[in-house]
């Protein structure tokens, strides 16, 4: 192993790109505006949303959780958005009749102890997350079970 010390993060690394989903690509399209300039040849993934959205909410369900206990769920980015949602806004998550509040972030490092945060993950996923704490188990939920999301009042005076 001595000669080989970056083994152990390729073996990682490998280990995730074949757990990874399969995702669709789409090649990235050109802006007219960018006339003369080398297009992005880079795919982009392209993930699917089964949201339904009524009333201001919105329902999904949960695609699987890590050993942490956090919550990868089936929203996308664009269904936050959907929602009027943006970092550093509220929400509200709902779990059969469990439901907290929680901070939408970038990261789980960004709120205390105990707290809960919603961020959407490299791959493109809203993962639910509590700090120092099993998200899943606090929700009572499994694979497959429907989860909610809806955005929370904003404070009187909040310019966000």
């Amino acid at each position: 192993m001595r000669d080989l010390p970056y083994l152990p993060h390729l073996v990682l690394l490998s280990c995730l790109l074949l757990s990874a989903p399969s995702m669709a690509l789409e090649a990235t399209p050109s802006d007219p505006a960018d006339k003369g300039q080398d297009a992005d040849p880079a795919p982009r993934a392209i993930l699917n949303s089964d949201a339904v959205f009524e009333n201001g909410a919105a329902v999904g369900h949960i695609l699987s959780f890590d050993r942490l206990g956090n919550v990868k769920t089936s929203f996308v980015a664009s269904d936050l958005k959907h929602l009027g949602l943006a970092v550093g806004d509220r929400m509200e998550i709902a779990c059969g009749e469990n439901r907290v509040e929680a901070y939408l972030g970038e990261s789980v490092f960004e709120v205390r102890l105990g707290e809960w945060v919603a961020f959407v993950s490299l791959e493109g996923r809203v993962i639910v997350s509590r700090s120092y704490g099993r998200a899943v188990t606090a929700l009572e939920t499994d694979i497959d079970e429907p989860i909610g999301i809806r955005p929370l009042d904003k404070p009187a005076g909040d310019g966000h």
